[in-house]
């Protein structure tokens, strides 16, 4: 299995298919949210460490790629290729915010929702 979270319209785990591509894996899960940043997409490979390695306290576990994709999701480098295990996480855009609302009740002149217009 290959795992993506973050702003992904529906995260979670998929079956690993052999050739699997980030943009295919991307598309399994819906595309991308309004908030996501195509631009910051990590990818956590466990690593496999054997013999003594692996009991040392140093051992890497993980190797974490950045990539970037285009939102018709077309990669900016080369394809990349997936494997089982892959830990997908698309992160969102810096300062990015839906509009918020606010109610104003009691005794004012045009009670009602109104919108935040500023941060």
């Amino acid at each position: 299995a290959v795992s993506i979270d973050g702003e992904i319209r529906r995260p979670g785990s998929f079956t690993f298919i052999e050739n699997m591509s980030l943009e295919d894996l991307i598309m399994q899960a819906g595309g991308f949210k309004e908030s996501a940043s195509p631009q910051r997409i990590e990818i956590s490979r466990r690593v496999v460490n054997s013999g003594e390695t692996a009991a040392s306290a140093s051992a890497r576990t993980a190797e974490v790629f950045q990539l970037e994709v285009n939102r018709n999701l077309s990669l900016v480098a080369a394809k990349f290729i997936l494997k089982p295990f892959d830990i997908v996480t698309v992160r969102s855009l810096p300062g990015y915010e839906i509009q918020k609302q606010v109610r104003i009740e009691g005794e004012v002149l045009y009670p009602g929702i109104y919108s935040i217009t500023r941060k």
